[in-house]
């Protein structure tokens, strides 16, 4: 049975915002099975813009930290592509994708891609992939939030295949020409892992 064991710190305070990093580790090997950073901002309700900690509150989790911090926020370097030779997809965020502040919830970025790389399975843009995505089974992913979306909000969603490992995909999800989330799938290769 595999034990697990989950790391979960606050890991950088800010003037406005504060950083926890949370990790997911296998007991037996020690290996680092999945890790996420979630950086929040205190907002003004009213305002809706960001507004400084609470100094109490910084000096409490500046303790806390005891020195620690992860100096810069995660970003996933995608590499260059011609957004042109992409495939592309239109999504309409629905009210049933907000969270309680009213913007996208960031699982349904997930949900997003898959849906790009559903539709550009079916259609063949891919060289290895083919058919029906669900019959791959993810090996692992990152996604990184830039910005927000919306209710009634008009996504496009990029995604390509990696030059060297065709079960590599990315995605960028954007808005307007703003990109709103930078994404990486790689899927187990069912010739070489017929047994999932």
């Amino acid at each position: 049975m595999l034990k697990m064991r989950m790391v979960y710190k606050l890991a950088r305070i800010g003037n406005s915002s504060f950083s926890f990093h949370t990790s997911v580790i296998n007991e037996n090997s020690g290996q680092v099975i999945a890790v996420m950073v979630l950086e929040l901002v205190n907002v003004n309700v009213k305002s809706g813009k960001p507004e400084p900690l609470n100094p109490v509150f910084r000096q409490k989790a500046n303790r806390i930290l005891d020195g620690f911090q992860l100096t810069a926020n995660p970003r996933l370097l995608l590499p260059s592509v011609n957004r042109e030779n992409c495939y592309c997809c239109k999504i309409t965020v629905s009210n049933l994708d907000m969270d309680m502040n009213y913007h996208t919830t960031q699982l349904k970025y997930v949900d997003y891609a898959l849906e790009c790389a559903a539709r550009a399975t079916e259609s063949g843009h891919y060289k290895k992939l083919k058919g029906d995505i669900c019959d791959y089974c993810v090996k692992k992913s990152s996604f990184v939030h830039i910005a927000e979306s919306r209710a009634d909000d008009e996504l496009l969603v990029m995604t390509w295949e990696d030059q060297l490992n065709p079960m590599l995909l990315y995605f960028v999800v954007t808005k307007e020409e703003k990109d709103l989330c930078h994404a990486k799938m790689e899927f187990y290769d069912p010739h070489l892992y017929s047994n999932l």
